[in-house]
C-alpha cells in the first residue's frame, strides 16, 4: 500500500513522509534490495530535518549489512556516517541505533577496539540517564559484551531490554532481543531456554512479515535441537528454516543451509545432507561476502570431519585461516575455528605443538562461554590421549560437562569428528 501510494500525485512533504515509513517497513522486514532505493531517494532530499536525515543513514546502514556484501570498510563507514547525523540530530534513540550498527561494523571488520569504545560510550549513557535508558542501549551493549564472551551481561542486559520493549510493545525490537537471549542462553548450553526465547522471537518477526529473520531464528532452533541430541526435531526445524529463506528477499543462507546439513547427517541422512551442503556451497559463491565465505569454509570442514575425510578438513581450514588473516576477531563460530585450528596443527606439527592453543581456547572460554569451552575440553582431551595415551583428570572431570549440561549432541557429534571416543 504505502509503495503504491508514494507513486500517487501527493505534495512533496508528504511523499517524503510516506518514503519514510516505507522505507522503515521494508528494513524492519530485512526487505535491503527494495529499501535502498527508497533510501537514496530521500538521502538526496535536501528537505529532511536532522531527525529525518539520521532515521535514514541509520536505515542505510542497516541495508549495508543486511545486503550482506564485504561487510568492511563500507558497512563501517555507512554506521559512521549514521553516528554523526544521530549525534547532530541530539535524538537518544537514533543515536542507541547508531552505536549498534558501529558495533556490529567493527565486529565484522575484525576491530576489537571499536567495540570496547562503544560500549564504553553506551555504558556511559545508560550511568548518566535518571530513569531507564531506551532498550536499544541496553541491546546494543548487549552485543558488545557477547562479541567479548561476557555471556551473563549479555543476557542480563537482554532481560532489561525485553521488558521496556514489553512496555512499549514493539514487535521489531522484541524479535531483535529475544533472538540475541536466545543466542546467549544456547551459548551457555541452556538449549530450553534458549528455544523458547527464540520461540518467542519467532512469533513476533512472523507478526511484521519478516521471512530471512524468521528463517535465521527457525536455523538457530535447528542448531540447539542438534546440539541438545535431538536430531529429528533439529531436521525439522532446519527444513522450515530452508523454505522459509527460500521466500526472503534478500537471503543469506549459508548458515540455515549447514545447519539443516549437519543435522541430516547426525540424523544418519548423508546422501540427504550432502545435497544441502551443496545449496550451502552455492549460497556462498551468490552472497560473495567474507561473512558468507568464512560459514561456509568453517562449516564444510566440521562436515568433512564427521564424513572422516581429513585431508579435506585439513585443506578447508588452511582455506579459512588465509581468508580469515587480519579478522580472526571478526570470525563467526569462534569456537569451531580454534577447534579446528588445533586439529590442522595436530596434523601438521604434533600433538605437542597444539598444547599452546588448546590453553588459549580453555583461558578465552572458561566461565563466559561454555558451548565453545566444551569444544575446547573436547580438543584438550584428543591431545592429551595422542601425546600421553590417556585423559587427565582434569579433563576426566571435564569432560562429565557434556552431560550435566545437556549437550549430548554436541558430544555425539564430536565422537564423530574423531575428537572423543
Amino acid at each position: 500500500m504505502l509503495a503504491v501510494l508514494v507513486r500517487e500525485p501527493l505534495c512533496d512533504s508528504m511523499v517524503q513522509r510516506l518514503r519514510l515509513l516505507l522505507a522503515r517497513a521494508l528494513v524492519g522486514q530485512s526487505k535491503a534490495d527494495s529499501a535502498a532505493p527508497v533510501l537514496s531517494l530521500l538521502a538526496q532530499d535536501e528537505r529532511l530535518s536532522d531527525r529525518d536525515r539520521a532515521l535514514t543513514a541509520r536505515m542505510e546502514a542497516t541495508v549495508e549489512y543486511i545486503s550482506n556484501q564485504e561487510p568492511g570498510v563500507s558497512y563501517c563507514d555507512a554506521a559512521e556516517r549514521a553516528l554523526g547525523a544521530a549525534r547532530k540530530a541530539g535524538d537518544l534513540e537514533l543515536l542507541g541505533n547508531a552505536l549498534f550498527e558501529c558495533a556490529r561494523s567493527g565486529a565484522n571488520a575484525g576491530s576489537d577496539e571499536k567495540i570496547a569504545a562503544v560500549r564504553e560510550e553506551i555504558e556511559c549513557v545508560i550511568a548518566r540517564e535518571v530513569s531507564e535508558p531506551p532498550p536499544i542501549f541496553l541491546y546494543a551493549k548487549a552485543y558488545c559484551d557477547h562479541f567479548f564472551f561476557d555471556l551473563a551481561k549479555a543476557a542480563s542486559g537482554l532481560e532489561r531490554a525485553i521488558a521496556a520493549l514489553n512496555d512499549r510493545q514493539d514487535p521489531l525490537g522484541l524479535s531483535l532481543a529475544y533472538a540475541a537471549y536466545g543466542t546467549c542462553k544456547f551459548n551457555s548450553c541452556e538449549f530450553d531456554i534458549a528455544c523458547d526465547a527464540y520461540a518467542s522471537a519467532l512469533k513476533y518477526s512472523r507478526r511484521i512479515g519478516d521471512d530471512l529473520r524468521s528463517a535465521i531464528i527457525m536455523s538457530n532452533v535447528c542448531a540447539a535441537k542438534l546440539h541438545r541430541g535431538d536430531f529429528a526435531a533439529a531436521v525439522k526445524f532446519g527444513e522450515l528454516a530452508s523454505s522459509t529463506a527460500a521466500r526472503a528477499v534478500s537471503p543469506r543462507s549459508v548458515m540455515v543451509y549447514l545447519n539443516l546439513a549437519a543435522s541430516l547427517l547426525m540424523n544418519g541422512q548423508r546422501d540427504d545432507a550432502i545435497s544441502v551442503l551443496a545449496s550451502a556451497q552455492k549460497a556462498s559463491k551468490r552472497e560473495q561476502s567474507w561473512l558468507a565465505t568464512m560459514e561456509f569454509l568453517l562449516g564444510y570442514a566440521a562436515f568433512a570431519l564427521e564424513l572422516r575425510d581429513v585431508n579435506l578438513a585439513l585443506q578447508l581450514t588452511e582455506a579459512a585461516e588465509r581468508v580469515a588473516w587480519g579478522k580472526e576477531q571478526a570470525v563467526p563460530s569462534r569456537g569451531l575455528f580454534d577447534k579446528l585450528r588445533i586439529h590442522r596443527a595436530v596434523h601438521l606439527r604434533g600433538p605437542e605443538a597444539a598444547r599452546s592453543l588448546v590453553a588459549e581456547s580453555r583461558n578465552r572460554y572458561r566461565d563466559r562461554h561454555a558451548f565453545y569451552y566444551l569444544d575446547a575440553v573436547a580438543c584438550g582431551a584428543w591431545v592429551e590421549k595422542l601425546a600421553v595415551g590417556r585423559y587427565s583428570e582434569e579433563s576426566e572431570r571435564e569432560l562429565a560437562m557434556f552431560e550435566t549440561l545437556g549437550a549430548r549432541g554436541l558430544r555425539a557429534i564430536l565422537i564423530a569428528q574423531g575428537f572423543l571416543e
